[in-house]
């Protein structure tokens, strides 16, 4: 992540009218599961701007301001796709499986579609985390595509939604972060809702950083829904039993085909 800031901050000094806001402020980026979000800011002119909002993200006469303010702003936000798991060994195995068995209610769940041909779960070599892979009855569409994922999001909101140490973390905003024809959202821990930071849990962001007094996520996964055009054979690098198996132990059986 702190790659990725210098990267954005250096990006923008290359600019001659976009400008990381709160640059040189204490907090251009606020903090997100696996990630931050930062907001660019288009300057009209340099003489005429109010460099107090550009440098500092605010301005202390806000209406009253005879300087002008950003033309537009728009958020960035940058994710890691990657597996969180500062617990301890034990919590941290139960948060595995609980995420492993979310994928599978999911799966069933989205094999109940008439428009689905075949739906898996997996955990895939080059992606950490769980993969759902969707393959449609009928061709692919743009819009059957937008419609299958919106299954899928409305399928993770009711697997997960009594699950007791799980949340999808930005419940409340955007949860969903798109991609190639699919998304990707983070699956977050909650050992006790009564201490944890609901700004981060709810809203996606935390302003406080480091120096929140509320507990953030020990444990993070991120989980990718993808949509796949129809082929004569759909191979799956690992399926969901093979994966839980070499996760948890035991020996690994053989992909079992569903629907």
């Amino acid at each position: 992540m702190t790659l990725a800031q210098k990267a954005l901050q250096d990006a923008a000094d290359q600019s001659k009218c976009i400008y990381v806001m709160g640059y040189c402020g204490g907090k251009p980026f606020n903090m997100r599961a696996q990630g931050f979000e930062a907001k660019l800011g288009a300057m009209r002119s340099a003489s005429s701007a109010c460099w107090h909002i550009y440098k500092k993200g605010f301005c202390r006469h806000q209406e009253s301001c005879n300087k002008q303010h950003p033309a537009c702003q728009v958020p960035v936000r940058f994710l890691v796709e990657g597996v969180q798991l500062n617990s301890c060994t034990r919590f941290a195995g139960a948060f595995k499986q609980v995420v492993a068995d979310l994928a599978l209610k999911v799966t069933t769940q989205l094999e109940e579609s008439p428009y689905v041909e075949l739906v898996a779960a997996f955990k895939d070599k080059n992606c950490p985390g769980w993969t759902i892979e969707l393959t449609p009855k009928d061709e692919l569409t743009a819009a059957t595509e937008e419609y299958l994922l919106t299954l899928a999001k409305n399928a993770l909101f009711s697997a997960s939604r009594n699950e007791d140490i799980l949340y999808i973390m930005g419940l409340s905003a955007k949860p969903f972060t798109s991609k190639a024809h699919g998304f990707v959202t983070i699956i977050g821990d909650m050992q006790d809702d009564t201490k944890v930071c609901w700004d981060l849990y709810s809203k996606g962001m935390c302003t406080r950083d480091h120096a929140c007094r509320w507990e953030h996520p020990e444990c993070l996964m991120p989980l990718n829904v993808v949509v796949k055009e129809r082929s004569r054979k759909n191979t799956l690098p690992i399926s969901l039993h093979a994966a839980m198996q070499q996760h948890f132990g035991g020996s690994a059986q053989s992909p079992v085909a569903r629907r």
